[in-house]
């Protein structure tokens, strides 16, 4: 999969120096010896104990999403560090991310493999990702359907400008609302004249019940969000905005409760 090329206004100039990188589709690169799969004949049943560093950490996190400010998929549009929005305040996708996440939609909802979406907020900071916020779309609905967050497009996979999904919350905060009221304080230098404090980047990759969480352990989309989330909270606990860990069990059919004791 193809990531839309860059446009010389994506490139800033102060940029000081150039990143060259090899990446599969949806940004992963696979260094560090990080496996991410286990044989196809492993049990479903992951291990309970999720215990990790913060260099572990961030070596997944570089594994999964694009750690080079030149190449990353900004999330808002914007003209220098100044978003676009709509006439409610609501913050407007890059069309850099809606291309991208729109093929990752897609992917994530004919591959009957797939066990949900994992995607990532997050500022490059001296080269390492800061992740700001980390969320999860199953592919699985209540009904035991395609999640509809993935097939309406109103909702495009959480990221949605309506209200209850990120953007359109979002927007509430920077109407001065107390919905998402940190999110836009802690993104924003100045809510009022939409000035971003830096350049906010959007990742994102498909899961399945064949890879295995930060810490090594397989395990389904649920319970990768649970680990990464508790984990991002405790290292960066003055940028992450995550308020809960989230849970231990998909929707996918016939996947069971696994303890994660973290």
């Amino acid at each position: 999969m193809k990531v839309a090329p860059l446009s010389p206004a994506d490139v800033r100039s102060s940029a000081s120096d150039i990143c060259v990188t090899v990446a599969p589709p949806y940004g992963k690169q696979q260094h560090w010896g990080l496996s991410r799969r286990r044989s196809g004949n492993a049990p479903r049943k992951a291990k309970t104990m999720h215990k990790l560093d913060r260099v572990g950490l961030r070596q997944w996190l570089h594994a999964q999403f694009d750690s080079c400010e030149l190449t990353a998929v900004p999330l808002f549009a914007r003209r220098g560090r100044v978003i676009a929005v709509d006439e409610k305040r609501v913050p407007l996708r890059h069309s850099r991310m809606e291309t991208f996440y729109s093929d990752v939609i897609v992917d994530a909802r004919r591959r009957g493999d797939c066990c949900g979406i994992i995607y990532c907020m997050y500022w490059i900071r001296s080269g390492e990702i800061v992740p700001l916020y980390v969320g999860k779309t199953e592919r699985y609905g209540r009904g035991g359907k395609i999640s509809a967050n993935l097939t309406n497009p109103r909702f495009f996979g959480r990221w949605g400008y309506s209200r209850y999904y990120h953007l359109g919350d979002l927007g509430v905060g920077l109407r001065g609302g107390q919905k998402c009221r940190d999110w836009a304080d802690r993104l924003f230098s100045k809510p009022s004249g939409l000035v971003l404090r830096a350049d906010t980047f959007f990742g994102v990759t498909v899961w399945t019940h064949a890879d295995c969480c930060p810490c090594g352990d397989c395990c389904n989309v649920a319970s990768l969000e649970k680990c990464v989330i508790h984990h991002a909270k405790h290292f960066w606990a003055n940028d992450n905005l995550n308020h809960r860990d989230g849970g231990e069990v998909c929707r996918c059919p016939g996947d069971v409760p696994v303890a994660v004791e973290i």
